[in-house]
C-alpha cells in the first residue's frame, strides 16, 4: 500500500520537485485516487501456525523487552 510520504518522496527523487505529505494527499484525491484499505485477511492464513509461533515466540519477546 502506498502512503502519501512515499509518494511525495517519490515525486522528489523523480521530479526533484518537493511535496508535503499533506499536498500529495490533496493532490491525490484530485487525481481521483482514494484510501485503500486491505479487504480482510488472507485467504491463505493459517490460525494453526500463528498460535505455534504466538505461544512461545512473542511471549518470550515481551518478556525480554525486545
Amino acid at each position: 500500500m502506498w502512503t502519501a510520504t512515499t509518494v511525495s518522496t517519490l515525486i522528489g527523487r523523480k521530479t526533484r520537485l518537493s511535496y508535503s505529505v499533506s499536498g500529495v494527499t490533496r493532490l491525490l484525491r484530485r487525481m481521483g485516487c482514494s484510501a485503500q484499505l486491505p479487504d480482510g485477511r488472507a485467504v491463505e492464513r493459517d490460525e494453526d501456525a500463528i498460535t505455534a509461533w504466538w505461544e512461545p515466540t512473542w511471549q518470550e519477546v515481551i518478556r525480554s523487552g525486545r
